[in-house]
């Protein structure tokens, strides 16, 4: 129920946009620490079947993001299995050495995507 007119919410009460703010503004601008105790998680999973019917992996990658949640990526879908886990590999190398910023660029020109 809306409080009446006139009459505003109290400070106290939470607002209804269930955001927090991040503990540390320099952490949210990072977009992660990478390369401390946090090693990500790589693994090889199916992915969707080509148009052709042939079986497709890709690499899935889970790392901590802000306030301790799991952050999960993905990698193109590929054919060929070696290929999705040299994509890993990239990904996780990309993590250690650069953080989230860096794996969020090498995941965009994996897609093709123009990478800012």
């Amino acid at each position: 129920r809306s409080p009446p007119a006139g009459r505003s919410r109290s400070r106290d009460e939470p607002s209804r946009s269930g955001r927090e703010e991040p503990k540390s503004a320099a952490a949210a601008a990072a977009g992660g620490e990478g390369g401390d105790d946090d090693v990500p998680v790589v693994e090889i999973v199916p992915s969707t079947k080509r148009a052709n019917g042939d079986e497709a992996s890709q690499a899935i990658i889970h790392v901590k993001g802000v306030g301790g949640r799991t952050r999960t990526l993905r990698g193109p879908p590929r054919v060929v299995k070696a290929e999705a886990e040299k994509d890993g590999a990239s990904m996780r190398e990309a993590y250690v050495t650069g953080g989230l910023d860096k794996l969020r660029k090498l995941q965009m020109s994996m897609r093709g995507e123009a990478v800012v």
